[in-house]
């Protein structure tokens, strides 16, 4: 077990994790972390309490997203929908608040090619990656193995090698959603157990 002072995110872990049965999604960019380059907030407390941070930790929210980008991990700005509390107080962060630095957060990821989803797509997504396999056969074949649960459900695979690659489920072919690291399918599950060809 890590042992971590208030504000030490070096262990922490930004992965989707599952505890008997539920699914957790990490807050991974705290919505109140104001960028410096939103003035708006320049006289405001949490404007800079978000430069204090910047000068100890020594990075800005650009560099915290561009960071979990590369890691591939989730980004999950944590927001209350709600800007005061019930005794009266204003709780931190919310999205009235925040509302102009979250504005500039979503303007700043348009530079990257990223899923946007509710927490409920990326549990159903999450439990379909986990609960699925996928087995070589021989060159260009493949068994896929998954829950009951993921029947009717959409799998994204992604194929790395030559350009122009298809998929084949039997006499279906499938074309892929075109990238510049390789090529994405997404395969509607019918069965439990079914084979693809990479053609």
């Amino acid at each position: 077990m890590v042992r971590r002072k208030k504000g030490d995110y070096q262990n922490y872990s930004y992965e989707i994790e599952e505890f008997k049965g539920v699914i957790d999604i990490p807050s991974s960019i705290d919505g109140a972390y104001y960028s410096t380059k939103v003035l708006k907030y320049f006289f405001t407390k949490k404007y800079l309490k978000s430069v204090i941070y910047q000068l100890f930790k020594n990075k800005t929210v650009e560099q915290l997203i561009d960071e979990r980008v590369r890691n591939n991990q989730i980004i999950s700005i944590q927001e209350h929908t709600s800007p005061v509390r019930t005794d009266g107080k204003i709780q931190y962060p919310n999205i009235v608040t925040d509302k102009d630095n979250l504005r500039y957060l979503l303007k700043y990821l348009k530079k990257y090619n990223l899923w946007y989803a509710t927490g409920s797509e990326i549990a159903d997504y999450y439990y379909l990656y986990t609960k699925t396999k996928i087995e070589k056969k021989y060159h260009g074949k493949y068994t896929i193995k998954t829950d009951v649960k993921n029947i009717g459900k959409e799998l994204s695979v992604k194929v790395t090698g030559k350009n122009n690659n298809k998929i084949k489920i039997n006499d279906k072919i499938i074309n892929p959603i075109g990238n510049n690291k390789g090529e994405i399918f997404n395969i509607y599950i019918e069965n439990i157990i079914f084979d693809i060809e990479v053609i």
